[in-house]
């Protein structure tokens, strides 16, 4: 997937909470265009709401959600899977926040543009309640774009169709 500079948002609280609250659905966003969805399956039986999101403006942002999520250290590690614990480390391994609410809210956008599946429980591992969720290719790994290697490869790409 190629991304346009709008697009490429470093995954960081401030963005994620931009996106997400962009994409909420209000009272004014028409019901046929609003969409309920849980990054928690519903077979986990734990308490966590539905959030109900605008799919015209999820379409409008798929293509940053996927860059943000393609930031994660686990999509770079060319894992086969990844976990709820997962999503606080950048491919860097630097950790982008500890604020649960943040990262949960990354994974309700990834699980309302199908990036993500949902997460589903793992009774049999008591240290790692849920089963993996994603299967790597379905995300492409991206760079920050304040990071000095995301300037040399755009530098690389335009050399190259020139």
């Amino acid at each position: 997937m190629k991304y346009d500079e709008k697009d490429m948002l470093d995954l960081n609280e401030e963005n994620v909470r931009k996106v997400f609250n962009y994409t909420l659905a209000t009272s004014n966003t028409p019901k046929d265009i609003i969409g309920s969805y849980s990054f928690i399956s519903t077979s986990c039986n734990i308490n966590i709401p539905k959030m109900n999101f605008d799919k015209t403006k999820l379409k409008e942002m798929k293509a940053s959600i996927n860059y943000m999520l393609g930031q994660f250290k686990a999509v770079h590690s060319n894992s086969l899977s990844m976990g709820l614990q997962d999503g606080f480390q950048k491919y860097d391994g630097s950790t982008w926040t500890n604020n649960k609410f943040a990262v949960f809210s990354l994974y309700y956008l990834g699980v309302a543009t199908t990036q993500l599946p949902r997460f589903e429980p793992r009774p049999s591992n008591p240290n790692n309640l849920f089963s993996p969720i994603v299967n790597q290719s379905s995300l492409e790994p991206t760079l920050s774009p304040n990071d000095s290697n995301f300037r040399k490869k755009v530098v690389k790409n335009q050399l190259m169709t020139n």
